[in-house]
């Protein structure tokens, strides 16, 4: 058998990673999931008083886990805002700034989202980049749903509906976007940007006991193989990347708007279909929403199924590395991974990791 295990040494440099949140070090995964302690927060309040101009009421943090970032909801006597800053990181998160331009296009595809007041990455004003964003009605899909099922279902077809949108925001390149006055991703084809971090993600799997030197092999070939069917795809277009109930607005049964761009990428709109439904769900996710997507398209893509499962694998693929480095790899992560595999190289054997907690 070929073996297609490369030892790398990768640098997790932003524009080249696959997914913001896991293509870090170990040590600094770890180190993020404490972003809040000794942090003085009163720093938070001079910086939207300074920008805003209104006085501070309250302040509450927002420890959601699901980012790295510190997220502050701000109360003052002009309303609230959303702060959102890094912490223990080097590299300038020129994301921060891109955002605007992400939304910016967004809206022009009239796909709803959010509106960012202010961002700075010169870190001059503070030893971090940060950003000043507008509230958004309605609620939490993921902690505030008090719906039916019937609800959700609806809320999922009107999701797909949503990512169908996006081919109404072409970009140029493909991947993680350079940071410059075009968005442009950093990578020359889809293929490119799939592969980016696969050895390193299947390399701490391996290591953690997750699966085989030769089921990894596998899996490697098998992405590699799909080269044809991804160099067809011509133009990328702005892709949300994190379609995750807490980045979802809603009221009543519809999507009110969709936010948090930390992920976003010039990529495939089909991949917000293999990946939706890897995200905790309340009910179901990947049929109404593939529902929702093929009906505003009115046809369906050339490959669909096929790419759809090859996103929902990728997808697993970091999301696994990204716990196990995060040491909270639980059943859910090992059912989602074996599904995806079930649907791409069935008969490839994984097992629970012994726990190194």
């Amino acid at each position: 058998m070929q073996c297609y295990y490369i030892a790398m040494s990768y640098d997790f440099n932003s524009d080249d990673i696959y997914y913001f949140n896991t293509h870090r070090s170990k040590d600094l995964v770890l180190r993020l999931q404490k972003r809040y302690e000794g942090f003085d927060d009163t720093i938070v309040k001079t910086l939207v008083k300074q920008t805003t101009g209104h006085k501070i009421r309250k302040l509450a943090a927002n420890t959601n886990f699901g980012t790295g970032h510190l997220i502050y909801i701000v109360d003052t006597d002009g309303g609230k805002f959303a702060f959102r800053a890094n912490r223990f990181i080097d590299d300038i998160e020129h994301y921060m700034k891109l955002e605007s331009k992400f939304t910016e296009l967004y809206a022009k595809a009239k796909i709803p989202t959010n509106h960012v007041i202010f961002a700075d990455t010169t870190r001059s004003k503070a030893p971090f980049d940060y950003q000043i964003m507008e509230i958004l009605p309605g609620k939490d899909l993921e902690d505030e749903f008090t719906g039916t099922k019937k609800d959700y279902d609806a809320i999922s077809y009107n999701l797909g509906e949503l990512a169908a949108r996006q081919y109404d925001a072409p970009v140029k390149g493909w991947g993680r976007f350079k940071n410059s006055e075009e968005l442009e991703g950093s990578k020359s084809s889809a293929h490119q940007y799939l592969m980016a971090y696969v050895d390193d993600d299947l390399q701490q799997i391996v290591e953690d006991g997750l699966m085989a030197q030769e089921a990894s092999d596998e899996i490697t070939k098998f992405m590699h193989s799909n080269k044809d069917m991804l160099d067809k795809l011509s133009t990328s277009y702005l892709v949300h990347h994190d379609v995750a109930d807490h980045n979802i607005r809603y009221e009543g049964n519809r999507v009110l708007a969709l936010f948090d761009w930390e992920n976003a990428v010039a990529y495939d709109p089909v991949s917000e279909i293999g990946s939706a439904h890897t995200w905790v769900c309340h009910y179901p996710r990947r049929k109404k929403m593939s529902a929702g997507f093929l009906d505003t398209l009115g046809y369906v893509p050339e490959d669909y199924e096929a790419r759809v499962s090859l996103y929902f694998l990728r997808t697993m693929l970091w999301k696994s590395a990204f716990a196990l480095r995060g040491l909270r790899f639980s059943e859910r992560h090992f059912d989602l991974l074996r599904a995806a595999l079930n649907e791409t190289i069935p008969n490839t054997v994984i097992k629970m990791p012994i726990s190194k907690h």
